[in-house]
Parts: structure tokens; C-alpha cells; sequence
């Protein structure tokens, strides 16, 4: 299926949102563990805010790659993946909020045009 050049752009663009997930989840580990965080919550804490983001990287880039074959699946694991990191980050509101909801429209909107393509291909 021929995807446009936004379409494109916007799958670099939940490439790019994990891949600074991965970044952000990266540094706070590492600064928690080389002491340079003055971090005075627990252990718990800290390995789960370190965590979060790992696995939201990977809901979304799991839903990109799973989008082909069950589309509503793959918008649905970039959409909690999105969700789980604008809660986490609630301090960047301003930049999580218009960013993810950019992201969640386009996988709700390439669930559908795929599924529409694939009901199409199906009656031809």
C-alpha cells in the first residue's frame, strides 16, 4: 500500500518520540545510578520511572511494525504507549500533550485506512 509523505513523516516522527523515550529513560537511569540524581524517593520508584519508558518505546515501535497485519492493535499499543509517557512526564505537558495526540491521531487514522483498504481488496 502507497503511504504519503506525511504518512512517512509521521511514522519517523513515533520512531523518533521512542527513540527519545529510550534517550529519557536512559538518562534518568544512569543519573540515578551514578548518585548525580538528587533523587530521595525509593528504589521502586526510580526503577519504574526508569522503566516506563523502555516500555512505551517498545509499544510504539511494536505497533508500527504490528499495524500491518491487525491495524487496530498497533494503534492501540502506540496510543497507551503515548498515554503512559505524557502521564509519567506530566511536567512536559506541553510538549507530551499536542505530540501525542499528533501520534494517536495518525495510528487511529492509518488503523482505518487500512482496514477500509483491506475490506476493498477483500470484495474486489
Amino acid at each position: 500500500m502507497n503511504e504519503s509523505i506525511a504518512q512517512k513523516g509521521l511514522q519517523g516522527l513515533t520512531v523518533l518520540l521512542a527513540a527519545f523515550y529510550i534517550a529519557g529513560g536512559a538518562a534518568f537511569t544512569v543519573g540515578y545510578v551514578s548518585g548525580s540524581l538528587d533523587w530521595e524517593a525509593g528504589v521502586l520508584e526510580a526503577v519504574i520511572l526508569g522503566a516506563i519508558p523502555f516500555t512505551a518505546a517498545a509499544m510504539d515501535l511494536a505497533g508500527l511494525l504490528v499495524a500491518q497485519r491487525a491495524p487496530w492493535l498497533g494503534a492501540a499499543l502506540v496510543s497507551v504507549g503515548v498515554i503512559a509517557m505524557a502521564a509519567v512526564w506530566f511536567w512536559m505537558f506541553f510538549i507530551t500533550v499536542p505530540v501525542g495526540l499528533l501520534v494517536i491521531g495518525f495510528a487511529v487514522f492509518r488503523a482505518r485506512r487500512f482496514v477500509r483498504e483491506r475490506d476493498r481488496i477483500a470484495t474486489a
